[in-house]
């Protein structure tokens, strides 16, 4: 008599839907710069912002292999924009919303490598897809995104308003 075979799934329902949020969240970036209040959804290859939807969103809150991106801004005595930064790799998968306490590790030491007097503020890059982003990408991102304007009056007694 014959043994008879069990068929195992190949893949289970959690690894699918992990695999198409990895899928979906291939070519996006979350981005934190002084000027917002917490991260804003940037496209690579468009080069440009994302209006967040529900399939985009829902693919975010699922957990990711991250690639992350710190820098610590600053403005020299010349005018000139620059950054110190460190990047790293999530060696597990991590959700969204540990994303600032992931990068808090690392920003505490980039913070402490720049001058006091030249610090602008704090952002980070990072990638669902573990993806690093080099310092030329970063400084394209941080310059499309303003990090380095001032946040106005306005703004900041809108921002205590809410």
């Amino acid at each position: 008599m014959a043994k008879s075979k069990t068929k195992r799934k190949q893949y289970s329902v959690g690894k699918k839907v992990s695999m198409t949020a990895d899928y979906l969240t291939r070519n996006v970036l979350l981005v934190s710069v002084p000027r917002n209040d917490g991260y804003c959804i940037y496209h690579m290859k468009r080069k440009c912002l994302l209006t967040p939807d529900k399939l985009i969103m829902s693919s975010l809150s699922k957990p990711h292999h991250w690639g992350v991106f710190v820098a610590a801004l600053g403005i020299d005595a010349s005018g000139k924009k620059f950054f110190m930064s460190d990047g790293f790799t999530a060696k597990s998968r991590y959700y969204t919303r540990d994303l600032n306490a992931l990068a808090s590790d690392y920003m505490d030491g980039v913070v402490a490598s720049i001058n006091s007097n030249l610090f602008k503020g704090e952002a980070w890059i990072a990638s669902p897809s573990g993806y690093q982003v080099t310092e030329e990408e970063a400084m394209s991102i941080f310059e499309s995104m303003l990090a380095w304007k001032p946040r106005t009056v306005e703004e900041q007694i809108a921002d205590l308003m809410r």
